[in-house]
């Protein structure tokens, strides 16, 4: 059924969620996991500052920190990118050939919606493969 998941890793609950959902599906299927972060920057992307560099740095400590608790073993592959966000999700998708692609819900409000795109809403109307949103928990 599927062979390589791809799953979009940020710092949110909703994503983390998704995580954990990936690794069990992944677990009882035998399929690959690809856990993704994308750096979203705005800055030249010619151009990286130290700042830039440092963000990806923490952001590939953050991403398998996340993969540690979260998983056990299995195939698991770790990657961290800049730019934007559906984009990138969906080119690195491309690369691996991702059978099942998995983000946590959206967790910005309307107005940020508005100003900025929300990556699931254009993520669900530029994919080509199967996509699979992580609702946010409601035990809160």
């Amino acid at each position: 059924m599927y062979e390589t998941l791809l799953v979009g890793l940020d710092e949110s609950e909703s994503a983390q969620k998704a995580l954990e959902h990936a690794v069990e599906l992944a677990q009882a299927v035998g399929a690959t996991l690809h856990v993704i972060t994308i750096i979203d920057s705005e800055a030249n992307p010619m151009k990286f500052s130290v700042t830039e560099v440092n963000e990806l740095n923490r952001a590939k400590t953050t991403l398998i920190e996340a993969i540690t608790q979260t998983a056990d073993s299995g195939d698991l592959t770790a990657e961290v990118r800049r730019g934007d966000p559906p984009d990138a999700l969906l080119e690195y998708a491309a690369e691996i050939d991702a059978d099942l692609l998995l983000i946590g819900q959206s967790e910005v409000g309307r107005l940020e919606a508005a100003v900025f795109g929300r990556t699931t809403e254009q993520l669900v109307n530029l994919t080509q493969i199967p996509l699979t949103i992580v609702p946010r928990s409601t035990e809160d």
